[in-house]
């Protein structure tokens, strides 16, 4: 590689000297981007382009290296230094790219210094080249740059207009829809080009009160929430009471969604009108859709002019309608359990229960009673009375039994110890002690005992006055 960058720079030498520079070049320098974060990587093009068919070029790219570091290159001499010599066939352009590692923060130029040219017939060019600066920056200052802005410059709903009028600082605002209004279309316009909004465009709305938000983000993520408060009329609103609670029946039926294929769509006659409602032959039970003060939807249970929430809770093949009831088991108790996020009135026989009863109707059978819920494998099955009866009478005979080899064992155990213990001995009389404590001697221990010193020495006086 060396010595092809020696006979280049030699031919280049030879080439530009003396000749008639008639034709020009020009170096540009493009970076990827005009920004880029510390430890990532930039890649740049240099450009040379000619009036006339380029034969060979040579310049060396000039960066800041406390701030770039260059790792690859596809000029054939490598490195910032390029000599190139090529047959063009014509071509009047030659393009190499740099790779660059941002290494830490600050502005970098990036420019062409020493640059030569010349064309396929040996004619010197006339070169000019560019430069191009690069901002590297880590990543808490990119998003100090973000901006912040996230209000919104109008607001507003065809055909209708909004109450107050549109101010970028107000932040809630009401509107009144015509009955019978099923779509509206609501325009916003940000103030700073850099934010994002959703919410705004065709929105769906219902009878009664509608909540629409349009949100605005900024570039560095803060968010603005602005609030339309859109209550479509109703020529006559059916109002009904439930527990307390005020609602109207809902009349549009494109505004409803009830995904259950037990139920079929049909028409319920309510006070000479008719209104959407979803009957399940199965177990003779209509659904109607009710819309409290607030706008919330939900479905309940319409009998004889009555109206009962409809709570579904639907695990495998058990689809159940949730009812309440006062014939459950002795000691069970009643208590509020969770499934799917859902809440439940169920029945424990106590707080730390893994199981749960649950009364209601099947809807794939009309089965109406209690269901076993198991809160560990989320499963739910009828609940068998008689086998649950004959299980206690079992555990109650099994606990009986075990009682009574509790106690028999315990007294076994009693007789056991106090066999083991050692007894003590029984307490002598005073005057068996004192016999037992007296030395007794037979009649031949006695004679045999030796006789004091004194009866010694009178014997032997005796026996010397016989020898005289």
């Amino acid at each position: 590689m060396k010595k092809i960058n020696i006979i280049l720079t030699i031919f280049l030498s030879f080439l530009f000297v003396g000749n008639v520079k008639a034709a020009s070049a020009k170096i540009t320098v493009s970076p990827a981007s005009k920004t880029i974060l510390v430890g990532n990587t930039i890649t740049v093009t240099v450009t040379t382009s000619s009036t006339s068919t380029l034969g060979a070029v040579s310049y060396t790219v000039q960066y800041n290296s406390n701030i770039l570091s260059l790792t690859s290159t596809t000029s054939p001499t490598g490195g910032a230094r390029t000599v190139g010599y090529f047959n063009s066939k014509g071509n009047t352009t030659i393009s190499y790219t740099y790779t660059f590692k941002a290494i830490s923060s600050g502005n970098a130029t990036i420019s062409i210094v020493g640059a030569e040219a010349g064309d396929d017939n040996g004619t010197a060019l006339s070169v000019t080249s560019s430069s191009a600066s690069i901002k590297v920056m880590t990543q808490a200052q990119l998003q100090a740059t973000y901006s912040g802005n996230n209000y919104l410059s109008g607001l507003s709903i065809e055909g209708y207009e909004l109450d107050p009028a549109f101010n970028r600082d107000t932040l809630e605002y009401n509107v009144t829809l015509k009955p019978e209004t099923e779509n509206v279309i609501i325009s916003a316009t940000k103030e700073d080009s850099t934010a994002s909004i959703t919410g705004a465009g065709e929105i769906a709305v219902s009878e009664g009160a509608n909540t629409i938000s349009i949100d605005v983000v900024a570039q560095n993520g803060n968010v603005r929430t602005y609030v339309i408060n859109a209550v479509v009329e109703e020529y006559d609103p059916i109002n009904v009471t439930v527990d307390g609670k005020n609602y109207t029946i809902v009349r549009s039926t494109k505004t409803l969604e009830f995904n259950n294929n037990l139920f079929t769509a049909t028409k319920e006659n309510i006070t000479g009108e008719e209104v959407p409602a979803f009957y399940n032959e199965i177990t003779d039970t209509t659904l109607i859709a009710l819309k409290d003060e607030e706008g919330k939807v939900e479905y309940f249970i319409y009998k004889d002019d009555n109206y009962k929430k409809f709570n579904e809770l639907k695990l495998g093949s058990v689809d159940l309608m949730v009812l309440s009831t006062n014939d459950i088991p002795t000691e069970y108790k009643n208590a509020t359990i969770t499934v799917n996020e859902k809440e439940y009135g169920a029945y424990k026989l106590s707080d730390t229960s893994r199981f749960s009863l649950i009364y209601g109707t099947n809807l794939t059978n009309n089965n109406t009673g209690l269901y076993v819920y198991d809160n560990l494998e989320n499963t739910l099955q009828r609940y068998d009375a008689d086998m649950v009866n004959n299980m206690t009478a079992k555990i109650d005979k099994l606990t009986k039994t075990n009682y009574i080899l509790i106690f028999t064992s315990a007294g076994l155990l009693i007789l056991l110890i106090v066999a083991l213990i050692p007894k003590k001995p029984k307490s002598k009389s005073v005057d068996e002690q004192s016999i037992e404590e007296t030395p007794v001697l037979d009649i031949d221990q006695a004679k045999e005992e030796p006789k004091p010193k004194k009866e010694k020495k009178q014997q032997v006086k005796k026996q010397d006055k016989k020898k005289k």
